[in-house]
């Protein structure tokens, strides 16, 4: 596979979304109070991975004709650009939804596969209700919200500890996913409003002749989110290190809002909407590394100080979880198989 079929198939599953699903889950993993390496954490990792993988797909999928009609989204759609025929690429967003939701039944935990059959219906009904415009494109924005959230609660739904402080955290944890990402999807909207507008799509940008509106209520999420965001730290849950995190965090969700107000022009947005994500990511980091409370073997992957035999311990597996990590890492070798046996029938000569 060339480096262009690489990144082709890069932007088809959107992998930066995907690594971001990850680090979510591990987060929630992490307040749960629980080690990183254990197996049911590499099982409910992977599913969100693949999970949400498979939702990126459709999503393009779905929105193939708009984006052909938008010069900035054009090229990262391999469905509008013509790179990836639409029956290929469905074939291969079930292919990762299968294989995510196989994984996640692996957990043996009723609330885990709960979660993930309840994201993979949203994932798939995301875009025909965005599409619709529902209350001019909220609903769609609340759904996709609400999921970024629950990866969190994915993570610590696997070992469902709930102490005070994991309540607390997990909590705020969500309640910063879910502003952030409301923020950047009506953001999302602005540089897609055009497009939008030539195919009747409903969003609080293309609703509106002025893009302020949706700017202003943008604004106002994200203004809401920075004034929160001390509260875990001044409550005592999180340390220094969240404060040092989410302060930063805050000065790159300011920098991603206050150019809006002098450029709305598409390119600019889209540059802001990148700039929201970096600080999603940042806010992530400051619930993954500011939590002094949750016991510092969860964060085995992290902190050194651990002696290397206990290190050695942790990673010790019986002869069944050895089985059943084989069994999950073939899972997708086989849904990749059919995958690419599918490609010959409805790929597009490449």
């Amino acid at each position: 596979m060339t480096t262009s079929h690489f990144r082709k198939y890069v932007r088809l599953v959107r992998l930066e979304n995907c690594i971001i699903a990850v680090l979510g889950v591990l987060i929630g993993i992490h307040l749960s109070q629980s080690n990183l390496s254990s197996l049911q954490s590499v099982i409910v990792t992977l599913s969100a991975f693949f999970i949400m993988a498979g939702g990126n797909v459709i999503n393009n999928y779905f929105d193939r004709d708009p984006d052909k009609e938008n010069p900035i989204k054009l090229e990262r759609n391999p469905f509008a650009s013509g790179q990836i025929s639409p029956k290929y690429g469905m074939a291969i967003s079930a292919m990762l939804f299968v294989s995510g939701l196989t994984i996640a039944f692996f957990s043996l935990n009723s609330w885990v596969i709960l979660i993930a059959c309840i994201a993979t219906g949203a994932l798939v009904a995301y875009t025909p209700i965005k599409h619709k415009g529902f209350l001019n494109g909220l609903v769609s924005n609340f759904i996709i919200s609400f999921l970024i959230g629950l990866l969190f609660v994915y993570g610590w739904s696997m070992f469902g500890k709930a102490t005070e402080v994991i309540t607390t955290g997990l909590s705020f944890a969500f309640l910063f996913s879910f502003l952030t990402t409301m923020a950047r999807e009506i953001v999302k909207g602005v540089v897609d409003s055009e497009a939008d507008k030539r195919s009747q799509i409903r969003t609080l940008a293309s609703s509106y002749g002025n893009l302020n509106v949706a700017i202003a209520i943008a604004t106002m999420i994200l203004f809401i989110t920075i004034i929160l965001s001390p509260l875990p730290y001044l409550l005592g849950t999180f340390s220094i290190p969240y404060l040092v995190l989410v302060l930063l965090t805050d000065i790159v969700l300011i920098s991603a809002f206050l150019p809006l107000w002098f450029n709305t022009s598409p390119s600019n947005a889209d540059a802001m909407k990148d700039r929201i994500r970096i600080g999603m990511v940042l806010g992530l980091l400051a619930f993954l590394f500011g939590n002094t409370k949750v016991t510092s073997t969860s964060l085995l992957f992290v902190i050194g100080d651990t002696p290397l035999a206990n290190i050695t311990s942790q990673f010790a597996i019986s002869v069944f979880d050895a089985t059943t990590l084989l069994i999950i890492a073939i899972i997708p070798v086989i849904s990749l198989v059919f995958t690419l046996r599918l490609r010959t029938k409805y790929a597009r000569q490449e």
